[in-house]
């Protein structure tokens, strides 16, 4: 609980918080997916990516845009989309798997 020290890289991260958002500044879909999870009541840990983080989720997921979300050490996608048809936080923000995720560990 100090200061200092190096950054923890996103593999350091991922599982550490049940809902972790890895995000951009000035990204439009980062911003928006954040406004969508706290009208929902969930309060992701957010993390802004500099360029190694980016890099590194890039080669853990295969996707190449942020944001990068994770549920517990699970990827669920980006903002409307990832690797398989089912991703992307806001249809599973939608349709109520993101909150059973959470809940219960595994999808409706």
């Amino acid at each position: 609980a100090g200061g200092g020290g190096e950054a923890a890289t996103p593999d350091e991260l991922i599982g550490g918080a049940p809902l972790l958002v890895f995000a951009a500044e000035a990204c439009p879909y980062c911003l928006e997916l954040r406004r969508e999870l706290a009208s929902a009541g969930l309060e992701p840990e957010v993390h802004m990516l500099d360029a190694s983080g980016r890099e590194a989720l890039r080669q853990r997921t295969g996707q190449r845009t942020v944001p990068y979300v994770f549920v517990g050490e699970r990827f669920v996608g980006g903002c409307d989309d990832g690797p398989e048809p089912w991703m992307g936080a806001m249809p599973l923000l939608r349709s109520g798997a993101l909150q059973q995720l959470l809940d219960s560990g595994s999808l409706p």
